[in-house]
């Protein structure tokens, strides 16, 4: 029986004691990794540990530890909090003990990745008169995250999609998380998704998606929203018939390289929160992304810890 609360470092000795532990993506849905992860079974043959590189060394432990996670009801619904139970696994030569996410989870955030696909994907539409920032967030309840995280999520995949990272402005290298920083190139993951998946695919990539002027200002926010709506545009094509087409590839993805593909990290640098024209009928974001009274913020970037135990 799992063990609540387990820690996700050694002791205090080892050298990996002060670090945050990189966790280890496994192609498999979070409904079925539990039935996967059996004490002693090996994460797999071609898995390698994130902290010393060994091949097939990870095993699962048969621990797990509560993660705080906002998931949507259904195929379109409102924003709910869930604590789910991520499995251990541990290495057999550096015995670090990592975390095990499924595809729906990226390291280190509190939304999956169904929720952030459904955001960026309203937003990136097309129509000139859709939604803005706050009106997306707005749309999916309480729990919504604030506009500026999806400001950020925007940049932060529109980068990976461009491979403008870790390298890039105001010393982006030393804020991108280690989780990041081994990422395959987006050549290599296009490579290999067009040489699978079908013929035709290349030629989506390098399509044009038009962005709507009023969501940008500058031509590096546009290449970040074409990005975004590039990748959700292939993702659409690979794999058509699943509520969560990006959440699909990316575990597709992780079968083949073992990291997490379309991972980003959510403060990669990127334009400030700009304006529409004057004159636009677009909901204004104010250019402060957290406005604040007596020294409080009024808008949360995830729900409350109360409701998430983390």
């Amino acid at each position: 029986m799992g063990r609540r609360g387990c820690s996700n470092t050694r002791t205090p000795g080892n050298r990996y004691a002060n670090t945050r532990l990189i966790p280890v993506p496994v192609p498999i849905a979070y409904d079925e990794l539990g039935a996967v992860a059996v004490k002693g079974k090996s994460v797999g043959a071609e898995v390698f540990c994130p902290q010393c590189e060994a091949v097939g060394t990870l095993v699962f432990t048969g621990s797990w530890v509560e993660r705080g996670v906002v998931v949507q009801e259904g195929g379109g619904g409102a924003l709910i909090p869930q604590v789910w139970r991520v499995v251990l696994a541990r290495c057999g030569r550096c015995r670090a003990r990592l975390r095990v996410l499924p595809r729906e989870l990226l390291a280190f955030k509190s939304f999956s990745l169904p929720v952030i696909e459904h955001l960026c994907g309203r937003y990136v539409d097309p129509d000139p008169q859709g939604p803005g920032l706050r009106r997306t967030v707005w749309s999916t309840g309480q729990y919504a995250p604030a506009h500026s995280t999806l400001w950020r999520w925007l940049a932060g995949l529109g980068e990976r999609a461009l491979d403008r990272w870790p390298g890039g402005r105001q010393g982006a290298a030393k804020r991108t998380s280690r989780a990041c920083t081994r990422l395959p190139p987006v050549a290599a993951l296009i490579a290999e998704s067009a040489r699978r998946l079908g013929q035709g695919f290349q030629a989506l990539w390098q399509r044009h998606f038009r962005i709507p002027d009023w969501k940008h200002q500058s031509e590096r926010r546009r290449e970040q929203l074409e990005a975004c709506a590039r990748v959700l545009a292939a993702a659409r094509r690979l794999f058509p018939e699943g509520p969560h087409p990006l959440c699909a590839w990316h575990g597709w993805l992780i079968d083949r390289f073992h990291v997490a593909a379309w991972a980003f990290p959510t403060g990669m640098p990127c334009t400030s929160l700009e304006l529409p024209p004057p004159g636009s009928d677009a909901l204004r974001s104010e250019a402060k992304s957290k406005p604040r009274k007596k020294g409080r913020c009024h808008e949360a970037r995830a729900p409350p810890r109360s409701l998430l135990a983390f």
